[in-house]
Formats: structure tokens, sequence, C-alpha cells
């Protein structure tokens, strides 16, 4: 399943541009979306889906051999608190027009596959929200979709629970293009194939992961802090990333285009390479 976006605007007013000329395109696999707060991320989604049209340019779904069917996991949950877990999967399949056949044979499979099996009879209010997240990703799984859009699937879950989801959606991504977007940008980097980052409606980057921490190189350094009030200075002044505390002392993490004096080079993180892009 190929997505192909060409020159997409959305504009709400002639004050107010969600998007702006944004092109690019992606082919089975895990496609990372990445923007502040504004920069677009929720029009593109509902373009995508067919929920906003758009005011210029297109979203083409491409695909060569089979009917496009297109599923989406929204960031805020939706399930019925007193059904259990198989009903819920079945009720969500009868909406969706699945034949009890394909229900009866699908559901069980996606509960081995989430790991929900042993509780397909809890209610769904007896559920952590890691096991939420995981009824709401067999939902929209249940359909079989050739394209799946996710918003936010890891949010507000502990580390172990977020692991779980990110391998889950990266089992699934086998012969179909998902659409992943979210903040932990950890997240993506052990699981995407692409990354594109918008920044106020204008596509940024688009590219891999891999040439992302290259846009890092020579931006990242580290400084010494004597002392609160230089830490504090310090950071008042840099793109501050972090502090390391070592036996040598505290030092400021930042990144620049320029060092300070006194600086030494640091290896990046993937958050470190994503925020090299707006120096």
């Amino acid at each position: 399943m190929k997505l192909d976006v060409r020159n997409l605007s959305v504009h709400y007013s002639r004050k107010t541009v969600a998007l702006d000329d944004v092109s690019f395109s992606f082919e089975n696999g895990i496609l990372g979306l990445l923007g502040k707060n504004g920069a677009g991320k929720t029009t593109l989604i509902k373009t995508i889906l067919g929920l906003i049209k758009p005011t210029k340019g297109t979203v083409n779904l491409i695909s060569p051999e089979a009917a496009v069917r297109i599923s989406y996991m929204p960031q805020e949950l939706s399930l019925h608190p007193n059904l259990t877990i198989y009903e819920s999967l079945d009720y969500h399949g009868i909406l969706c027009g699945l034949p009890k056949s394909v229900r009866t044979e699908r559901i069980p499979l996606l509960l081995n596959e989430t790991n929900l099996s042993e509780h397909k009879n809890k209610k769904i209010r007896r559920l952590s929200g890691g096991m939420k997240r995981r009824v709401s990703l067999a939902q929209a799984m249940l359909n079989d979709p050739n394209i799946l859009v996710i918003d936010e699937p890891t949010v507000g879950l502990d580390p172990e629970e977020r692991i779980k989801i990110r391998n889950l959606i990266y089992s699934f991504s086998s012969g179909r293009t998902i659409v992943f977007s979210t903040h932990i940008i950890e997240d993506l980097a052990s699981v995407c194939q692409k990354l594109i980052i918008l920044d106020r409606g204008k596509l940024i980057y688009d590219n891999s992961v891999e040439e992302l921490f290259k846009l890092a190189e020579s931006k990242v350094f580290f400084i010494k802090a004597e002392s609160e009030a230089e830490l504090n200075e310090l950071s008042s002044r840099l793109n501050a990333v972090g502090v390391v505390h070592t036996s040598k002392g505290r030092f400021l993490k930042y990144v620049s285009k320029t060092p300070v004096p006194g600086s030494l080079p640091a290896e990046a993180s993937i958050e470190d390479a994503y925020l090299c892009l707006y120096l």
C-alpha cells in the first residue's frame, strides 16, 4: 500500500494555514510523524482519513492488488467500560460490517497477538491503561487494514507497556503501511523506516532516522558547570537538553551550531538530533 501526498495544503481561514504545500510518499512499513503542538500533525491525519477536504493538493492511497482498507487508532480511546474485551472486539466488528464468520476467526487471532487471550472475559473498566491500548489496537486491526493510522498509542504508559505496544505495531507492519504519530521520538526511532517532521504546517524533514542523526553531527556538546549558579546561567542562554552527573562534576548537554569555549563534543541521542532541526 502506497501513501502519496502531493502539494497538500489545508487552510482553515485566510490567516490560519494548518498545512502548507506538503509532499511526501511512503510504501509498506512504518512512517513516523513528528512535530510540535500546532505543527499540523492532526490535520494531516484527518486529511489522510478523509475527514478533512484539502484546500489544495491530493492524498492518494494506492493499492495495485487489493481494495483500500484504512483503519484508525485514536489517542482518545473509545471503549465501552461494561463490555468484556471479546465483546468489545465483536461489537466493533459488527460496526465495521464484518460477517460473524470473519469475526469468529479474526478475534481469537488478535487476542493472541496482543497477549489478551487469557483476559478476554475481563470488562474494559478493569483493565490497565496499557491493556486498553492493546484492545484499541486490536480493534483497529480487526478489518485487516492495508493502511493503519495510529495517533499517540503509547501516551501515558509505563516503559514496559510502551515497548509492548511498539513491538505490536512493528509486528503488524508487515505488508502494510502504518502512519505512527507521536511526541515520543524514541518510540519512532526503534520501529519506523522513515520520519516526516512538520513545523507550523510545513514539511521540514523527510528521511530516515539514520539521516537525522547525521544532521546532528558536530552540533551536540557538553560544558562543565562549576556551581548551581553557573549551571542555571548556562541553561538560560544555551539550547540545553539535559544535565549529566559524573565523578568529574556536572555537565550541561546542549545543541548548537557553534560551541561555546570550553565545550566537549557529545554523542547525540535521537531527541538531540530532532532538536538540531530547529537550530
